[in-house]
């Protein structure tokens, strides 16, 4: 008897054409071992006509309106029960072997590693967009092998701190044990929130750059740049406050006010930058009205 092993979960909204795009890749996948489940988040272009005609074996899971990337994965992955869930950006375009070589890695792999990430290339093909992310001093996120040419990237499977959400393979085992996604991210570093709370409980996280998936970078979110600047900012607040130690905590985000506040005076000063003073400021309130329910979700074994 055929079963299916790995459940591909797609998020989407009003990304008809690179869709498209990413359904056709997977059709010609070398390893046909996978479901896909394609999670509409109310699009009103022609993306569920299309999903019929270009793959109809896809299961669509329409929301109705713009949950936002975080819940929309974690209706998803709650939907679904193979052992193994690939999350995909829509705008990615996924190479032959792509599957074969991911789900494979995480298949021959100890169940201590919570899930690989494959290497992500720019839509040509010329740079590399990550292979995962470190985390500085400073507690920012930072894509590995960001911008360099794929040749200089050793085809090795090695362990990261951090796996990219936009297309990685988890074991469903790893969700059960560390929780979801924060729904309250909505979109943008949902997956550093998610990887340090895990590698809290003890879960690893590795890159296997044999496995290769192109990648329109930020298509849906260069659509609405203030939202995505906007996300950004008050979502690295929010990680920081979850899950560094309260001290760490106060050092990073005491230094990020005292640089934030000299910069939105001097571009409040400016009417070309005033709409970006006022998204640091939307930030930084929205973090504040969020304290409480922040401060409950922190994990108790947190990383200085």
């Amino acid at each position: 008897m055929f079963v299916v092993d790995t459940t591909i979960i797609i998020p989407t909204f009003n990304g008809c054409n690179v869709l498209e795009a990413c359904l056709r890749s997977l059709a010609l996948q070398k390893n046909k071992n996978f479901n896909v489940l394609v999670v509409d988040n109310g699009s009103t272009d022609k993306t569920i006509t299309m999903i019929e005609d270009v793959y109809p074996s896809a299961v669509v899971l329409p929301l109705g309106s713009n949950l936002g990337f975080a819940k929309a994965v974690n209706i998803g992955i709650k939907s679904v029960f193979t052992p193994y869930v690939l999350l995909l950006n829509n705008d990615t375009i996924a190479e032959p072997d792509f599957i074969d070589v991911l789900v494979g890695s995480i298949q021959s792999a100890s169940h201590d590693i919570a899930a690989f990430n494959p290497m992500v290339l720019s839509i040509d093909g010329s740079k590399v967009e990550n292979c995962g992310f470190y985390l500085d001093n400073k507690w920012r996120a930072h894509h590995i092998y960001a911008d360099v040419k794929p040749s200089e990237v050793k085809n090795e499977i090695k362990e990261i701190f951090g796996v990219n959400a936009g297309a990685s393979v988890f074991r469903m085992d790893f969700f059960k044990d560390v929780g979801y996604f924060d729904d309250d991210f909505f979109a943008y570093y949902e997956d550093v929130d998610l990887s340090i709370r895990g590698r809290a409980r003890g879960w690893k996280y590795f890159c296997a750059p044999q496995a290769r998936v192109l990648h329109h970078h930020s298509h849906t979110g260069n659509s609405f740049p203030g939202l995505k600047n906007f996300y950004l900012r008050r979502n690295y607040l929010w990680y920081v406050i979850k899950n560094a130690s309260v001290a760490y905590a106060l050092k990073l985000i005491l230094a990020l006010v005292l640089k934030d506040v000299g910069n939105a005076v001097h571009h409040l000063k400016s009417s070309q930058n005033r709409e970006y003073a006022k998204i640091i400021i939307k930030a930084y309130f929205s973090t504040i009205m969020s304290l409480r329910g922040l401060i409950k979700k922190r994990f108790k074994n947190v990383i200085s």
